[in-house]
């Protein structure tokens, strides 16, 4: 089979599986939001984030791709892009994170031999974020920062999505000022009105929890100077009131 050929029927296969994921992502985050719950929300959210990963590392390595595929071997390409599938299938379509993470008896090997099997490709890259994720939404607070520690992404809002994740892992652990530390990593790090807002929020959060106000009152005026559009800039708004009033 031809390098072209197999380039085709990878991108083929990366387009139904986007469909997919976009639809089961969406109807989690909305139905979480319906019915008020938030573990379904956040885990809609979390498959939307990796959609948005997989899309913009597709787009940045589709030219590159080309020529590093008459270099490779089409068996690896083919195995690369059918383990990942099968882990994203474990973890989307039956959120079956220990399948995800570690595989089952029906094929799939998991996203934690793919990360190990293809690591410093971009199928690697993708599959150690997924795995992140996978153990973050089962619970393993210390291996999804452990995983997502080693993902390897030049983008700077996909960094400062996994920057929010290990936050989130960290809160999970009952450690509020790592958490603090890794949101203002991630809102930093990609200055943009898309997730900067959401992980600042997340940080005044952390800093209240720690009883430090003033701090999380600064990161509210922050946000409310740089992003006075976005929904999260009237949350900072009215919690920053609240603050001055009672505390400060």
């Amino acid at each position: 089979m031809s390098p072209n050929l197999i380039m085709v029927l990878s991108i083929i296969i990366s387009l139904l599986m986007l469909v997919l994921s976009v639809l089961i992502g969406y109807n989690l985050y909305k139905g979480g939001k319906e019915i008020n719950n938030d573990k379904i929300s956040k885990a809609g959210l979390y498959w939307l984030i990796i959609i948005a990963v997989f899309l913009i590392i597709s787009i940045v390595s589709y030219v590159s791709m080309s020529n590093a595929l008459k270099e490779i071997s089409p068996e690896k390409v083919l195995v690369s892009s059918e383990a990942i599938r099968q882990g994203e299938y474990a973890l989307l379509n039956e959120q079956n994170w220990s399948a995800a993470i570690s595989g089952d008896s029906v094929g799939n090997s998991g996203l934690k031999s793919v990360a190990e099997s293809y690591n410093g490709d971009s199928g690697g890259d993708i599959a150690q974020y997924e795995l992140g994720i996978a153990y973050l939404n089962n619970g393993e607070y210390q291996e999804a920062i452990t995983a997502l520690e080693q993902v390897a992404f030049e983008d700077e809002m996909i960094a400062s999505i996994t920057f929010g994740a290990i936050g989130d892992a960290y809160i999970e652990l009952g450690n509020i000022t790592s958490a603090a530390e890794y949101y203002e990593k991630a809102y930093t790090n990609s200055k943009n009105d898309l997730t900067a807002p959401i992980y600042m929020l997340k940080a005044a959060y952390a800093k209240e929890t720690e009883n430090k106000f003033e701090d999380a009152v600064k990161i509210y005026e922050e946000l409310i100077n740089k992003y006075p559009l976005v929904p999260e800039a009237k949350k900072a708004k009215k919690n920053m009131e609240l603050l001055q009033k009672i505390y400060l």
